[in-house]
């Protein structure tokens, strides 16, 4: 009896430990994966990069909050020493950043990459996806926006202006892991489909700060100054997907909706030469080029019907580099969601 007690002590502990570190090892925390135990100790390094940013970026802060705002440039040695520790925390902090999210989205992004290396996707079942598509090009769109961010705040000598890079890189990075996490969870789900309940109200945890007059004496080129303007992708819902195909009329079809559908074959943020486009679709069919929502996206179409898109996309399956190809749909020339296209031009 004394035996199965223990025994039994052994297996709760077992599982509570399991529990905590399936929930303590991976971020964000609201997603659940099957992680090998060299991503494990991936995300473990990162949270520990994540670790000495925070205490980076507060020890910045405070030296930065520490100098006097006098309205010239009569600063003491002492002052201008500690406006240059302040920027080279910040610069290490900003560092830190970088290496954690780049080792957090590494294992996403290659979770995801095996993912589609390893199925073969019928567009019925990429209907099961669709949702984690959209999140993982906004992911991969961020990401390359966080690094672009990061990459300028350790070349300029303005502590104000990099906090503001600083905060939108953040904007950029809180994007990046979440959706992609999200994303690679659909993808390990596969072929089942669940409702998650996800909130998107992240919390950034900006730096906010009054800005001294010495920095208006720290020059910044313009270019830079438009960094601000790259502003970080959100998952809005598709147009169309709240329309109740059900209660409208052919008349109205008519009149409301100019569905047509697209098979994309290759999307990236930075323009694909046809040599390259050559190497990932090999089939003989007209592709168009187009930019949208910052990625150059390569389309095959349009098909007036689903019928249509999907016979196409079916033979242009088996020529496409890791099968990656899929179907889009439109309105009016703007993106629109493909479970009500298909019902309304089927």
């Amino acid at each position: 009896m004394l035996f199965n007690m223990n025994f039994l002590r052994y297996i709760i502990l077992a599982f509570l430990i399991a529990i905590s570190i399936r929930i303590y090892s991976q971020i964000p925390d609201d997603v659940y994966l099957k992680l090998d135990k060299g991503d494990e100790r991936r995300i473990e390094r990162s949270k520990e990069y994540f670790a000495d940013a925070k205490s980076a970026i507060n020890e910045a802060v405070t030296l930065y909050q520490a100098i006097p705002d006098k309205h010239d440039t009569s600063l003491t040695s002492d002052q201008v020493l500690k406006y240059e520790e302040a920027l080279f925390q910040l610069q290490t902090a900003s560092s830190f950043y970088k290496k954690a999210v780049g080792l957090a989205f590494k294992v996403y992004s290659d979770g995801m990459d095996e993912f589609w290396e390893t199925h073969n996707m019928k567009q019925e079942h990429l209907d099961a996806v669709h949702e984690a598509i959209r999140m993982e090009q906004i992911a991969r769109d961020d990401h390359q926006g966080a690094v672009m961010l990061r990459e300028q705040i350790n070349e300029i000598s303005n502590f104000f202006f990099s906090v503001k890079l600083h905060n939108l890189a953040i904007e950029h990075e809180i994007y990046t892991i979440n959706y992609a996490g999200r994303a690679l969870q659909i993808y390990q789900e596969f072929p089942v489909r669940y409702p998650h309940k996800w909130d998107n109200d992240f919390e950034f945890g900006l730096v906010d700060l009054k800005q001294k007059t010495i920095d208006r004496y720290k020059y910044v080129p313009k270019e830079l100054r438009l960094l601000t303007r790259l502003k970080p992708k959100k998952l809005e819902p598709e147009k169309g997907s709240d329309v109740d195909v059900a209660s409208l009329t052919e008349t109205e079809k008519r009149k409301q909706y100019n569905i047509y559908f697209m098979v994309q074959v290759a999307a990236h943020t930075l323009r694909i030469s046809s040599e390259k486009l050559d190497e990932i679709y090999s089939g003989k069919r007209r592709v168009k080029e187009i930019k949208e929502d910052g990625w150059w996206k390569y389309q095959i179409g349009p098909f007036n019907s689903f019928k249509d898109a999907q016979r196409v996309f079916n033979d242009v399956l088996s020529e496409v580099k890791d099968q990656r190809a899929f179907i889009v749909a439109y309105n009016f020339g703007d993106k629109f969601d493909l479970t009500v296209a298909r019902q309304i031009a089927p």
